[in-house]
C-alpha cells in the first residue's frame, strides 16, 4: 500500500518504510525507524524538526 501524507508522525506510526521527496525527486528511502532515528537529507531533517516545532523564521528561509 501506498500512502501520501504530509503529516510525518502519522507515518511513524503507520509505515514500514518513508520516502522524502523534494521537488518532485526522491532525496531519502529508509525503514520508518532508521529514517526517524538517523535522517541522512537536510530536507528530511528540516521535515522532522518541522513536525517537532522547534522551527526559527531562518529555517524557513533556507528552503
Amino acid at each position: 500500500m501506498v500512502c501520501v501524507a504530509h503529516n510525518l508522525n502519522l507515518l511513524r506510526k503507520l509505515a514500514d518504510e518513508v520516502m522524502i521527496m523534494y521537488n518532485g525527486e526522491i532525496v531519502e528511502l529508509n525503514k520508518t525507524k532508521e529514517l526517524f532515528e538517523n535522517p541522512q537529507h537536510n530536507y528530511t531533517k528540516f521535515l522532522i524538526k518541522a513536525e517537532n516545532y522547534n522551527l526559527t523564521r531562518n529555517d524557513f528561509l533556507k528552503y
